[in-house]
């Protein structure tokens, strides 16, 4: 078949013809002494969108098997004079309609046949070809048609959120619970339109509530305020034509709570202590790792990462003296300052406990080595620090029994009455070097140096006289441990 076949038939495919920046509507006509024929009628138009809906609008009326070109011909030019007379817009408005459903069902057409064409080689494309991609080209740029956004949920953003911080799951699930709080405050669920949440009226009312807020400080309010930025933020990456990130712009900065704001550590008092040691509860009996880690920072004022981070190899003997000691020497150990590292004489009262004893029992239970921690909890599936456990569990035991009073007192509250237990037995700079602390001054921080033996000596002096029955029952009970 020769090229100008292949034109003709390429026409006859898409009854349009381009010709000098314009299409024409072409048929074939009833042959003559078994010669082909065409009809060519202009469109007066060098839109394809245009020239398609021309065609669709125009009824097709045939005759003897072939269309009627007279009746074509006279409905386009009365389509073309009502479109060049002003008088005629009412008419003329139901052939535009008629264009704009066109186009719309026409768009995925023309991507398909725009495709097919790319994939022929050039040198082997027909005239007609060539200019039909051209054509299309030219279209599909200057109108495309932009799919409808699809419905995506708040909860599918936030999960996808929620799986790249690769937060432990007791965080990921808090987020989760606050941001759904924060949502349903202006009226959405987690399972409502994402882009019904992602607007200028819904963020500036959702932050105007958490400001509101007076029963938190303005660390949590900073805190909700990252939540939903970051919310937004994601989105912004996972969806950046949808939604835009600069709207987090107009979250409110929340000036961080200074430490003379904040409600300050408070020490246990003696009933408090008496109240948490008290056999009749449960909580440490199933909680051992809890018990020794609390005791640990009672009589050796640890913070709480110190205390469930040590490691087997941390509690040794030296000079025949049993000692736990404070050091960084793993990632997720994280100690304040030079004074946070040292080496304590264990408590005899802590001894009397059986808390040598549980560690050993724990060790060989576990076939443990050294460098594996004495607290198993502190380190989650992923291999990253949970130092959080204890405490938040701990913290809803506090609750339970009624001594947590707004947060006044929790995990830092042992590490104040072990300076007290302390204060008015031993001098001052032997509880820096038992706690860790700095010292005041130069002489102090510098000149102050004690031999282990020395700071047992002082240890030895420290006991919490009013928990020893309560003691009595913890030794017992945690010799099953």
């Amino acid at each position: 078949m020769g090229k100008k076949c292949e034109s003709f038939c390429d026409a006859r495919h898409s009854n349009l013809w381009l010709r000098g920046n314009v299409f024409y509507f072409i048929m074939e006509a009833p042959r003559v002494n078994g010669k082909r024929r065409y009809i060519r009628i202009s469109l007066k138009t060098g839109d394809y969108y245009e020239a398609m809906a021309i065609v669709k609008s125009t009824k097709i009326r045939m005759k003897g098997g072939h269309p009627d070109f007279k009746q074509i011909h006279d409905e386009l030019k009365e389509f073309h004079d009502m479109l060049a007379n002003p008088s005629a817009q009412l008419k003329s408005s139901i052939h535009i309609a008629k264009m704009a459903m066109a186009q719309q069902e026409e768009f995925g057409v023309l991507t398909t046949r725009y495709e097919e064409l790319k994939k022929i080689p050039f040198e082997q494309m027909t005239t007609m070809q060539r200019q039909m991609l051209e054509t299309l080209k030219h279209q599909l740029s200057l109108t495309p048609v932009k799919p409808p956004t699809p419905v995506r949920k708040i909860s599918d953003v936030l999960e996808a959120m929620l799986l790249r911080a690769q937060n432990v799951p007791e965080e990921s699930q808090r987020k989760r619970q606050y941001i759904e709080k924060l949502l349903k405050e202006v009226g959405l669920r987690l399972d409502s339109d994402y882009s019904e949440f992602h607007n200028e009226t819904i963020i500036k009312a959702i932050s105007k509530n958490i400001l509101a807020r007076t029963d938190i400080k303005g660390d949590a309010q900073k805190t909700y305020i990252r939540y939903i930025k970051d919310l937004m933020t994601y989105a912004s990456e996972l969806y950046p034509d949808d939604y835009k990130s600069n709207i987090a712009l107009i979250l409110p900065k929340v000036k961080k709570t200074s430490k003379t704001e904040r409600n300050p550590h408070q020490p246990y008092t003696e009933a408090q202590l008496l109240e948490m040691f008290d056999p009749k509860h449960e909580f440490f009996e199933k909680n051992p790792d809890i018990f020794y880690a609390c005791l640990i920072a009672m009589f050796t004022g640890a913070r709480a990462n110190a205390a469930t981070t040590i490691q087997f190899d941390d509690i040794y003997t030296k000079d025949g003296i049993p000692c736990v000691e404070f050091r960084k020497n793993h990632e997720i150990k994280r100690l304040k300052n030079e004074a946070s590292e040292r080496i304590v004489p264990i408590n005899p009262q802590l001894l009397d406990l059986g808390f040598l004893d549980y560690i050993k029992r724990n060790q060989k239970a576990r076939k443990a080595t050294g460098k594996e921690f004495v607290f198993e909890k502190c380190i989650t599936r992923n291999g990253t620090h949970n130092e959080k456990y204890p405490i938040r569990d701990f913290g809803k035991f506090l609750e339970s029994i009624g001594i947590r009073d707004g947060g006044k007192f929790d995990f830092h509250s042992f590490r104040k009455n072990a300076n007290g237990m302390m204060d008015n037995v031993i001098p001052g700079t032997y509880i820096n070097a038992i706690i860790g602390w700095e010292g005041k001054d130069t002489r102090e921080q510098s000149y102050t140096h004690y031999s282990l033996a020395q700071i047992k000596a002082q240890v030895d002096k420290c006991e919490y006289a009013y928990l020893k029955p309560h003691f009595a029952k913890w030794k017992k009970i945690m010799t099953e441990k």
